[in-house]
């Protein structure tokens, strides 16, 4: 659905608070699903390191106590690890930005959930690749998950690929598109990305971007622009997100876009409101629903959810339901006298002030 809503419209958006060890997808993004044959992986440069105990460190340990054997050989540097049972079963595989750091949580033995400590507890030996960036670590860890389909991991399992950008090349006015699965369709192929958030901020990222996170807003302005000038209640509501609102950790098209896409919307509403036509913003912070973004990882990744759920002072997620009622809210005719606001549904999670 174009970020533009009018009155009679609703939706919500999922977004993700700026956060380096996790890419945002964007779920506003036009998007091509088709089947795909077993996934070969992407090459990635890696370093192998020296995984196995000492003689005698491991002898009938398991779970957080044979962990800590790793630990201080461990560099500070992303990668990808292995658990595995007694048996050689892999039970679960895993990035980190920090190997030492992320599997220190798991010698620890404090765990968020009973999945996460079954798993430490079954752990009898571990394996390491060091990788030169997250991005590969996150593109490796998503091959083996698909290849060898560990017990404990819940993300990536199924058949979905990483995203590409399409440039279609089988109509006469070319598309930009998010797409997965087979390269099937007539055009060219820029990628593979590890998530759609992860769209390198190159040419080819700016624009997809631009069209995904503003242009589809301003052309669907444009388009309903004779039907708004005939309502007496016409309104647009455009859905940024409270990525815009913080500096992010890292460089990111989808924050800086989304940025835009508020300025942009208060010139609209500056432009429009002679002809009656309201235009506001809503700033979504996380949102939780069945099968979202966040839902995944508070299972796969429990440590980052609860991390980012300590910082909302309102102490849980939002509800697809909530936002979805505030776009209705301020599209209504009882926000007749709203323009050119930006509300910021998150929380608490942003700490500025919001003038």
């Amino acid at each position: 659905m174009s970020p533009a809503q009018t009155h009679k419209q609703n939706g919500a958006a999922d977004d993700l608070p700026p956060d380096p060890d996790l890419d945002i997808e964007d779920e506003a993004a036009e998007e091509i699903v088709e089947p795909e044959a077993a996934p070969t992986g992407p090459d990635v440069a890696f370093t192998a390191i020296d995984w196995t105990p000492h003689a005698g460190d491991a002898d009938g340990m398991v779970g957080a106590e044979v962990i800590q054997t790793f630990v201080k050989r461990l560099p500070n540097q992303p990668g990808v690890y292995r658990m595995m049972n007694a048996a050689g079963d892999v039970l679960y595989v895993g990035k980190a930005r920090s190997l030492k750091k992320r599997v220190t949580n798991y010698a620890q033995g404090r765990f968020h959930t009973a999945r996460i400590g079954r798993m430490v507890r079954e752990t009898a030996t571990m394996e390491f690749v060091v990788t030169r960036t997250e991005t590969e670590a996150l593109l490796l860890e998503a091959n083996l998950i698909k290849r060898l389909r560990p017990r404990f991991n819940v993300l990536m399992r199924d058949d979905k690929s990483f995203p590409y950008i399409l440039l279609t090349g089988d109509h006469v006015s070319p598309g930009i598109y998010k797409h997965r699965g087979a390269r099937s369709r007539k055009g060219d192929y820029f990628g593979p990305f590890a998530s759609a958030g992860a769209v390198p901020a190159d040419d080819a990222g700016w624009q997809l971007s631009l069209e995904t996170d503003l242009l589809a807003f301003a052309r669907g302005i444009e388009t309903l622009l004779p039907a708004l000038r005939q309502s007496d209640t016409a309104s647009a509501v455009a859905v940024a997100s409270t990525a815009a609102l913080e500096n992010p950790q890292q460089a990111s098209t989808y924050a800086s876009m989304k940025a835009a896409l508020i300025a942009f919307a208060a010139g609209q509403s500056q432009s429009l409101a002679a002809d009656g036509i309201r235009v506001n913003c809503v700033s979504p912070g996380p949102v939780q629903f069945a099968g979202g973004v966040w839902d995944a990882i508070e299972q796969a990744y429990p440590d980052l959810y609860a991390g980012t759920l300590a910082q909302i002072p309102a102490g849980r997620m939002g509800s697809a339901d909530e936002i979805g009622r505030l776009i209705a809210f301020v599209a209504s005719p009882t926000c007749r006298f709203m323009i050119g606001a930006n509300l910021v549904a998150d929380g608490g999670l942003t700490k500025r002030v919001q003038f």
